[in-house]
């Protein structure tokens, strides 16, 4: 019969005499502390964020955090062809509307009432519109002037227009 002295002979008697882990549990280990640690980093600053600003990012909106370097080169803009472009006009429902003002994209698809195929300002969706804001020409024929014009983007406008289309870039940005 064993007694319990005969069962702990074999065993190490200290944590001094004991083998070490395996190296890939070390790893793993200070893996997981690593990611605790930049975790709950993470978590104090969005709850700091939230209680002092009431926005998850200190008071940032998202086209602001996309400016920073580091996000931007991880992140690029999308640089949209005009034939690209024109696919974003609100024809096809499983894509996006797309209203562009002096090269910045706004999503308005939440607007498709509006900005859709029946909507009073479907002239101004899937191509640059900031002819159109500034001289208020909203002539949908593809071969009338107002169209025409709009491919030659902001040339001939005075600086009162270009202000015009400006404060519309503020007002799609909020």
């Amino acid at each position: 019969e064993n007694t319990r002295a005969d069962l702990l002979k074999d065993k190490p008697s200290t944590i001094r005499d004991s083998p070490p882990p395996p190296s890939f549990i070390v790893f793993l280990t200070g893996c997981f502390v690593f990611l605790l640690f930049i975790t709950s980093i993470v978590l104090t600053t969005i709850v700091s964020s939230y209680a002092v600003t009431d926005t998850f990012t200190w008071g940032y909106k998202i086209d602001d955090i996309k400016r920073f370097p580091v996000i931007s080169f991880l992140f690029p803009p999308h640089i949209f062809t005009e034939d690209e472009l024109s696919q974003y006009n609100g024809s096809n429902e499983n894509l996006p509307i797309y209203l562009v003002v002096m090269g910045h994209v706004f999503d308005v698809s939440k607007g498709s009432k509006f900005y859709g195929p029946k909507g009073g300002y479907h002239i101004f969706v899937g191509r640059d519109a900031s002819r159109s804001f500034a001289t208020g020409c909203f002539n949908v024929d593809p071969d009338g002037e107002c169209i025409r014009l709009a491919k030659t983007g902001l040339d001939g406008l005075d600086e009162k227009q270009i202000q015009e289309v400006e404060g519309w870039i503020k007002f799609y940005d909020e």
